[in-house]
């Protein structure tokens, strides 16, 4: 395949003038500069020119590295990609500007093209947490004040909900370029949708494939045979066909280039429609109004060898709902935080969660997860 121009046609033009490749490479998971390397190789081969990092990613510095090197090699400058990174919920608040410049720092950039708020909350606080808001509009406002400097050519937010974005609207001086959010078939966000239109702030969709569990539904499958594509490529489709710019994530190169193949063909509007009824208000990643918070690291291991938490240590997780009256009840009258013990520990097997995510010091669970963790909890504590 030859690379894959560059062109109105695959990108969409920010509020700030700026036009966004409505592909991008998801980085997310790709960790150590030996992967970065081969799947940012892989995808300016097959035509990528967008980049999506962050900083608890812990990859911005080797995507950066990795830029520097292969830029050349492709016969493309600095200028020929458009490179998006974000606030970690530790950094939210008072310490966004250290944050921004020190992602700058690990990038080796001079500026980023497009740098978003990572998360509505912060680090160590409860959902609900009086100080959230005011933390997200001074981080705004920190980020707005690089951007006038020149340093990040646009700034938006990710995971916002439409409370968070109207607030947003409400109070900033430079509205948000883009919103992020989790996107797909089964999660259509209309909502959102219809506020980003209203606002003229650009929808990009993340987990387009539903963390992989997509690529497996009878509807999805059948559309794919019937236009002869991959299952990813369908869902790739759907969302890009709509406008929405996407971010695939793999380090395979030659999934990276199928995932690539998706400006060829176009979906029927009955296939579209299919696509679009599976919504279900379904998440399959971390949801904004109920999450998983680390609050105690662990001098101890968790005990059941099966569950494997990648790149960070054990923490202890504590839960909050947004809103409702027993938010910071303990759950089911135990400690919602502390260490467990020998006697009284937090097993976790592979098989009883759904899924664990590493966000920097955070672990964010799916709502079943939730649930069953919360059920493990109670029935050992």
């Amino acid at each position: 395949m030859s690379p894959m121009p560059v062109s109105s046609s695959h990108s969409v033009a920010l509020n700030t003038g700026l036009q966004m490749p409505l592909l991008g490479l998801g980085t997310y998971k790709l960790c150590g500069p030996a992967d970065v390397y081969q799947a940012v190789d892989a995808a300016l081969a097959a035509g990528y020119r967008s980049f999506d990092s962050a900083a608890v990613y812990r990859n911005e510095a080797d995507l950066g590295k990795a830029l520097r090197e292969l830029l050349p090699k492709h016969g493309l400058t600095r200028e020929d990609v458009f490179i998006t990174s974000k606030l970690g919920p530790k950094d939210q608040g008072m310490r966004a500007m250290e944050g921004a410049l020190h992602s700058l720092s690990q990038l080796d950039l001079e500026y980023i093209d497009l740098y978003l708020i990572h998360w509505p909350g912060t680090q160590g606080l409860p959902v609900a947490d009086d100080c959230n808001p005011g933390n997200r509009a001074q981080s705004w406002a920190s980020l707005e004040e690089l951007h006038g400097q020149g340093k990040l050519r646009a700034i938006g937010v990710s995971n916002y909900t439409p409370a968070h974005m109207s607030a947003l609207m409400q109070s900033c001086k430079v509205p948000p370029a883009v919103l992020q959010v989790e996107f797909h078939p089964r999660l259509c966000q209309p909502e959102l949708r219809n506020l980003c239109k209203e606002f003229g702030v650009c929808f990009q969709a993340y987990s387009s494939l539903g963390k992989g569990e997509l690529l497996t539904d009878p509807v999805i499958l059948e559309v794919a045979k019937n236009c002869e594509r991959t299952p990813a490529q369908v869902l790739l489709r759907w969302a890009v066909q709509q406008g929405v710019p996407v971010l695939p994530k793999s380090s395979n190169p030659e999934r990276i280039l199928q995932n690539a193949e998706v400006f060829d063909f176009t979906l029927s509007d009955p296939d579209m429609d299919r696509l679009s009824a599976l919504d279900c208000g379904h998440r399959f990643c971390w949801d904004p109004s109920e999450r998983f918070l680390i609050l105690t690291p662990l001098s101890s291991r968790l005990t059941n060898s099966s569950l494997i938490l990648r790149s960070c240590r054990p923490y202890f997780l504590a839960a909050h709902r947004e809103g409702g009256a027993d938010k910071d009840r303990p759950l089911n009258g135990k400690p919602s935080v502390g260490v467990p013990t020998s006697s009284s520990p937090l097993a976790c097997s592979s098989t009883s969660l759904e899924m664990v995510e590493a966000m920097d010091s955070e672990f964010s669970l799916t709502r079943p997860a939730n649930e069953r963790i919360k059920d493990k909890w109670n029935r050992q504590a």
